[in-house]
C-alpha cells in the first residue's frame, strides 16, 4: 500500500518537445485523438502520447491510467505494476478472510442443537456479509485491470 501511495506516476519531462520534422502544423496547434503533436494548455507543456493531465494532481502523467482515491495517486506509467501488485494482494486477503470466517463461523456453530446467544459469532457474520461485496469489486477490479492489460489499453482510452 505505501509504495502505491508514495511511488510517482510517471511525470512528463518538462524539455519533452514533440518531433516537428516536417509538420506542417502550427507548433502551439492542439491535436486529439491519431494526432502526434499535443499540447497541455493547463501545464502549458507538450505531452508525448498517452499522457494526460490529472485535475487532482494538477500535472500530466505519462500513460495515465486513472486517478485513484483509494491511493489518492494518479495511476500511470511509473506505479501501474505496484497498483496491480496491491490490488491482487488486496483481492488474495479479502479471499483468505472469507476462508477464515467461513471456518470459523462452522467451528463456533452450537453443538447440541442449543441456541447460542454469542456475540462474537454475530460479529464474524457480520464481518463476513461486508466481506462478500468487498472481495467480488476488488475481483472485478483486477479482472477489468488484467483485461486492460492484455488489451494494451488503459482505462481512459476505453470507449
Amino acid at each position: 500500500y505505501y509504495a502505491a501511495v508514495s511511488r510517482d506516476p510517471g511525470r512528463v519531462p518538462p524539455a519533452f518537445l514533440p518531433d516537428v520534422e516536417g509538420a506542417e502544423t502550427p507548433v502551439h496547434e492542439v491535436k486529439r485523438k491519431g494526432g502526434d503533436l499535443r499540447y497541455c494548455q493547463k501545464c502549458g507543456h507538450y505531452k508525448p502520447p498517452r499522457a494526460h493531465h490529472c485535475r487532482v494532481c494538477k500535472r500530466c502523467v505519462l500513460k495515465m491510467d486513472h486517478h485513484c482515491i483509494w491511493i489518492n495517486n494518479c495511476v500511470g506509467h511509473e506505479n501501474y505494476k505496484i497498483f496491480l501488485v496491491f490490488v491482487l494482494y488486496a483481492v488474495i486477503a479479502s479471499f483468505y478472510s472469507m476462508i477464515l470466517i467461513v471456518g470459523s463461523v462452522i467451528h463456533s456453530a452450537p453443538k447440541d442443537e442449543q441456541l447460542s446467544s454469542d456475540s462474537s459469532r454475530t460479529l464474524i457474520i457480520i464481518c463476513g456479509i461486508i466481506l462478500c461485496p468487498l472481495t467480488l469489486a476488488l475481483s472485478v477490479l483486477l479482472g477489468w485491470h488484467i483485461h486492460l492489460i492484455l488489451q494494451n489499453k488503459t482505462t481512459i482510452e476505453v470507449p
